[in-house]
Parts: structure tokens; sequence; C-alpha cells
């Protein structure tokens, strides 16, 4: 991704986040005390740094998937 179609993608984020429009909060533990309140559960987990919330995961195994293909191994979700 070119440095300007970076920088305009990131103005898009700035602006839905400004606009208060943003889609329910996609974590699975619906009994979480946190639930919805995403800026608050990331920053426990990062202080905590025990685990990446449930929301981030499928973003993170495919990064980590992405990553596995560069140097030939398999990954096996479980």
């Amino acid at each position: 991704m070119e440095d300007s179609e970076y920088l305009k993608r990131v103005e898009e984020v700035l602006e839905t986040v400004r606009s208060g429009k943003r889609e329910p909060c996609p974590c699975v533990v619906k009994t979480c005390e946190w639930h919805g309140k995403c800026f608050e559960c990331v920053m426990i987990h990062r202080l905590l740094r025990n685990h990446v919330p449930e929301c981030l995961r499928p973003l993170l195994d495919d990064k980590i998937e992405q990553l596995a293909r560069t140097v030939e191994m398999k990954v096996t979700r479980v």
C-alpha cells in the first residue's frame, strides 16, 4: 500500500471514529464486563500482556498463518 493510500485510509477510519458511527463489538464473549467498551478492553489487555482480546484473534491468526507460510510452516488451528 502506498503512503498516500495508507494516509487516506487512516483519515477514513478517524472520520468514522469522530462521527460515532461504529459497528457493534465483535467479541464473542458477550458476558465480559468490557463487552462493547473496546478502548478500555484493548487497554486492559495491553497492560496485562497476558493474551490478545477475543475480537482481535482472527486478525492475529491470519497474520501468523501468513508469516508461517513465508518460512514454509503449516499452521493447525485448534
